[in-house]
Parts: structure tokens; C-alpha cells; sequence
């Protein structure tokens, strides 16, 4: 059996600057892979926030080559602007870019009306049909793990996946976790 699975999940640690978390014998179910303190990823201090990622790796997620579709398109290649593919309510970004969407999108803002301004930091692709099922349960595993966290911490749970065929890892999110995050911070505050 390929571990390319691992060596997915422990490259997505050492993006966060964290270790890869041993998961149980449930696979993933009761657990997830990744667990990174804002703090320790970009430096940030007193920072509460938390990134808490479900790492997937199959031969077979589509949602990984529609993003490369769209990255690829000739009017979000090569501006110099990060490219965003929304789905409903999903957003997706390359893992390397990661960083910045979550600097200037998720953790910058105040309320969901200033997410209508980032149309001008970011390229926004949007496909119309439905987001695939799975990433909705794999965001669902992250989310879970959220009540075993302190409450005085502010997590943002992730999907990070890759595809065997295709290079490059594609980080999903929701936009109610952008705005639970956003909730959260100010009760925190």
C-alpha cells in the first residue's frame, strides 16, 4: 500500500509548522491530522486562533482537477492575484496561497459584508453545479473536533486534498466557518 497519504499529511504540517497527528484506528474519524496554532504558523502573538485540518489524498477527488481547471483559465493565470474557486458555499485555494487568503480574508475582516471587497485581492472563479459531498464531510470531521479544543480558542476548520495525478494540494473551507470564526473572535475579544 502507497504512503503517499502520509507524506500528504506531513507536508500539510510542516506548511502549518506543526507535526502530523497520529490518527486512530477509526481513520480519522475521531481525530484529525492537522492541528496548528496561528501563533506558531505565521508568527502571530496572542493569537487564540487555531487551524484545524482533515487531510485527504486519493486517486480519484475531482474537485482538485476543477481547481487546476480554473487556475489554469486564461483570465486568473498570471495577474499576480491569488485565484479562489467558489462553489456554493465553498471556497478553495492552493495550499501555498493559503497564507494570504487567510490573512487578508478570514481572519482580517469584521462581517461578512467586507468579503464583497475581496473580490478585489483575489480572483474569484465561480462554477455554478454542486459542491462535492465529501468535501462537506470532510469539513464536517474538522468541525467536530472543534469541542474537544479549549473554549477559549478560535478554530477554522479546513479540508486540505490532494489527488494522485495532480500536483499541488487544494485547501476547502465555508463561508459559515468564515463567519462562526468571525463571531467567535469578537465574543473572544
Amino acid at each position: 500500500m502507497s504512503d503517499a497519504w502520509k507524506r500528504h499529511e506531513r507536508k500539510v504540517a510542516e506548511y502549518f509548522k506543526t507535526k502530523r497527528r497520529v490518527r486512530g484506528d477509526d481513520f480519522s474519524q475521531s481525530d484529525v491530522e492537522i492541528l496548528a496554532s496561528v501563533e506558531n504558523w505565521l508568527g502571530w502573538e496572542n493569537s487564540n486562533a487555531w487551524i484545524i485540518g482533515e487531510c485527504k489524498y486519493a486517486q480519484r477527488l475531482g474537485i482538485v482537477s476543477l481547481f487546476k481547471k480554473a487556475y489554469h483559465n486564461d483570465f486568473c493565470y498570471n495577474n499576480g492575484k491569488v485565484t479562489i474557486l467558489r462553489i456554493e458555499d465553498g471556497f478553495f485555494c492552493k495550499l501555498e496561497d493559503f497564507e494570504e487568503v487567510y490573512v487578508k480574508l478570514i481572519d482580517n475582516q469584521t462581517s461578512c459584508e467586507n468579503i464583497i471587497s475581496m473580490s478585489e485581492s483575489f480572483n474569484i472563479v465561480s462554477k455554478d453545479g454542486h459542491k462535492p459531498k465529501y468535501v462537506s464531510d470532510y469539513l464536517e470531521q474538522s468541525r467536530n473536533y472543534k469541542s474537544k479544543l479549549s473554549k477559549t480558542t478560535n478554530p477554522f476548520p479546513i479540508a486540505i486534498m490532494a489527488k494522485g495525478s495532480v500536483i499541488g494540494k487544494v485547501v476547502g473551507f465555508e463561508i459559515r466557518d468564515i463567519e462562526l470564526f468571525w463571531e467567535k473572535r469578537q465574543k473572544l475579544l
